[in-house]
């Protein structure tokens, strides 16, 4: 085979096997395993190798012959374990150097002579594929037209391998699909690893006939294969073919500055794909839903996801009982130009007051309101303010916020937004009244307790804990005494037992009677007895206060436990730093009453 044939088959070779293994490729591995693909023809002065090394190939071409030592597998494994080293330090040169090599011998067995690979046990050549009838069909000459085709497939190989490499076979396989479901399962893997995500779409609304094409950035699932993406803040430029231009929108206009009505005068002439409608066109200014059914807004017909930068994820969730919508402001940083950094709020709350949002079905509905209730999804302040609800009160919920940072950039909260006044609303049943913990004019810092709720029931459950810990004291100083009685009634026994072996001992020698003997035996099993009920007595006496105790514990812990919770739920803290400036009680109704703490 050509060198070039040799340096793009082992290069390709090496691009395979690097693939499977989860190796990296480099420039620097494809020129070792091109290098290495040629020099197994340095035994013969007829190669462009040979000739470069003359001193080396002349002595093996005169000894051994072409494709005889260099082209034999114990060739190949010589140079495999003299390499050896490699691997320590560089796995994927090592990789691409004994591959490259392997690669010349396996390519030169598809020539007409074949490659002795079994040298030097063997002489027989093999030959790749071999046909016994016709055995040089299947094979080619060095320099033929066979022989410049699978160099050049070998080279553009190459091409979808790096792909492979660069993007991964899932994503290489995703990208090929160009659907939704693809799509999603890209946004959640690299959502999993911090990054963000967007979407360049080519789809159309079924209801409107409009079409949208450009890119987007992604909110998150839906469903497997429904997609939430929202207009980017600085979009592209418009992405069309060449034999498509896309016109720009007219001043004004709501829409993307990527996107365009199927029924604009500029859209192009598909009868299939655009036709004259009189709904109105999609507001693409808020999010919409991107899927394969009609309940999307828009049915996709080829959808590429596209990775973002890196961002810091955080996700932590906020009580907002007894505060103002508002107070999310607090906890969302600001970025260097001064705005809101991204991020997305989730959850339900419950509202003091009814709110009603309308629902639009020509936008995903981050916000949904009816009646007290209050669902975010996908939402965002400037969702809140859109929608009016900013300033409501919720009398119950909590909320999970997710921030995206960008790498390395510390959280940094605006000035504006911790001193400004915050008002803190509390509701509560008129019997019922809260307890402030600090004074008008106190200086409180984010986080600190301004009044407990439910002072009644927190003051019960602290009595009750003081009164489970008194009882505990008090069994604990009646622990049963009774070791002097059983260490007394163990005394007896032993010396009972003493004075048995002593009369036993004097009776086999003659000088105590039997009955003696006998005698003490019968007080040594009364005293043993005596003993025994001794024990048994202060072991249930023992079990028994064991009991008393562990259960007097268990009811500390439980009156703990509750007065802990009780104390949480029942706090109200500051949301920012500042000043506790006025305290206002309004009478809402005769059910509610609300308590507002005013920090600026």
């Amino acid at each position: 085979m050509r060198l070039t044939t040799h340096i793009t088959f082992g290069a390709a070779c090496h691009a395979a096997v690097t693939l499977f293994a989860r190796l990296p490729l480099e420039p620097a591995g494809l020129v070792v395993a091109g290098v290495a693909a040629s020099l197994a023809d340095v035994d013969t002065m007829g190669s462009t190798v040979g000739r470069a090394l003359p001193w080396l190939s002349r002595p093996i071409e005169r000894r051994w012959g072409h494709r005889t030592a260099t082209h034999s597998y114990a060739c190949q494994a010589l140079v495999a374990l003299a390499c050896l080293p490699l691997w320590l330090t560089h796995p994927h040169l090592y990789v691409a150097l004994v591959v490259g090599y392997a690669s010349h011998p396996f390519l030169d067995t598809m020539t007409v002579q074949g490659v002795r690979l079994f040298w030097p046990l063997s002489d027989r050549r093999c030959v790749f594929p071999y046909f016994a009838r016709q055995p040089l069909r299947y094979r080619t000459r060095t320099g033929s037209k066979a022989d410049a085709m699978i160099g050049l497939v070998c080279a553009l190989c190459l091409v979808p391998l790096a792909l492979l490499h660069a993007e991964g076979y899932e994503r290489f396989v995703r990208r090929l699909q160009g659907d939704v479901a693809a799509a999603v399962r890209d946004v959640t893997d690299w959502g999993e690893a911090g990054f963000l995500a967007y979407v360049d779409v080519e789809a159309a609304s079924a209801q409107t006939g409009q079409q949208i094409r450009g890119r987007y950035e992604v909110l998150g699932p839906t469903a497997p294969d429904v997609l939430v993406v929202r207009p980017l803040t600085s979009p592209d430029p418009p992405i069309a073919p060449p034999d498509r231009p896309i016109a720009a929108p007219p001043p004004g206009s709501p829409l993307n500055p990527t996107t365009q009505p199927a029924n604009s005068p500029t859209a192009p002439a598909d009868h299939h794909r655009a036709r004259p409608t009189t709904s109105p066109p999609h507001d693409l200014t808020t999010p919409f839903t991107l899927g394969p059914h009609y309940s999307a807004h828009f049915q996709v017909r080829r959808i590429t996801a596209v990775r973002g930068p890196r961002v810091q994820v955080r996700r932590f969730s906020v009580d907002l009982a007894g505060r103002s919508l508002a107070d999310l402001a607090v906890f969302i940083p600001v970025g260097p130009d001064g705005r809101p950094v991204r991020h997305l709020v989730e959850g339900s709350l419950q509202l003091a007051e009814t709110a009603h949002v309308a629902p639009d079905p020509s936008h995903y509905p981050t916000v949904e309101a009816s009646g007290t209730t209050l669902t975010l999804s996908f939402a965002t302040l400037a969702d809140l303010e859109r929608a009016g609800l900013d300033g409501r009160v919720a009398t119950s919920g909590t909320v999970d916020v997710r921030l995206f940072l960008p790498a390395g950039q510390a959280e940094r909260y605006g000035v504006a937004s911790v001193s400004k006044r915050r008002t803190v609303t509390a509701p509560y049943a008129p019997g019922d009244a809260p307890r402030l913990v600090l004074r008008v004019g106190s200086i409180v810092a984010r986080g600190d307790t301004l009044a407990v709720l439910h002072a009644a029931e927190v003051a019960e459950a602290e009595a009750d804990l003081a009164d489970a810990r008194q009882v505990a004291a008090a069994l604990v100083a009646q622990q049963p005494q009774d070791a002097i009685e059983t260490a007394r009634d163990r005394a007896a026994a032993a010396e009972a037992r003493a004075a048995l072996e002593r009369l036993q001992k004097l009776a086999r020698e003659g000088y105590a009677p039997e009955g003696a003997a006998r005698s003490a035996a019968a007080a040594l099993g009364e005293a043993e007895a005596r003993l025994a009920a001794q024990e048994a007595q202060s072991l249930a006496r023992r079990e028994a206060f064991t009991a008393r105790l562990v259960e007097a514990e268990a009811r500390v812990r439980r009156a703990r436990l509750a007065l802990d919770k009780l104390r949480r739920t029942s706090a109200i803290t500051a949301p920012a730093a500042g000043r506790l400036a006025r305290v206002d009680t309004l009478r809402t109704s005769t059910a509610r009453h609300e308590l507002r703490l005013h920090i600026e």
